[in-house]
């Protein structure tokens, strides 16, 4: 066996040992880690939460707009149809707000959730680097 294969070979048995070494050290030593990884975790449940809202805000906007622009493209308006378009109008406007309110939120969310996770990795390259492995 040449010199190349038995440091292959030296390696693939070393390696479930490197993996152990890594979690001892991260486990115990860490538990900035283990906090990061659960906010990360919250902070990825929210901006699914959010994201969700704001695609159900645009849904709901594009139906409101659709009935709106039915409602006009009628000619015949009598006044309680009028109402009615009215009433659509300032819905439309509320949900626009809603809309922008919700992904504005989204967006601040995906930002802070991407610093959290830069933040675990900062750390967990860390705790390696230290530990030498």
């Amino acid at each position: 066996m040449s010199s190349v294969e038995h440091t292959d070979n030296e390696e693939k048995q070393q390696t479930p040992n490197q993996w152990t070494r890594v979690l001892a050290v991260l486990t115990p030593r860490n538990s900035s880690i283990k906090l990061l990884s659960k906010e990360l975790d919250i902070l990825k449940r929210r901006c699914n939460n959010a994201k969700s809202m704001t695609d159900q805000l645009r849904s709901d906007r594009d139906t409101l707009q659709t009935r709106l622009m039915r409602n006009l493209a009628e000619y015949r308006l009598s006044e309680l149809r009028s109402k009615v378009v009215c009433q659509q109008v300032k819905l439309l406007g509320e949900l626009d707000q809603s809309l922008d309110e919700w992904a504005d939120t989204w967006r601040k969310l995906e930002l802070q959730r991407s610093q959290v996770e830069r933040l675990l990795l900062h750390h967990t390259s860390t705790v390696l680097i230290e530990s030498q492995i």
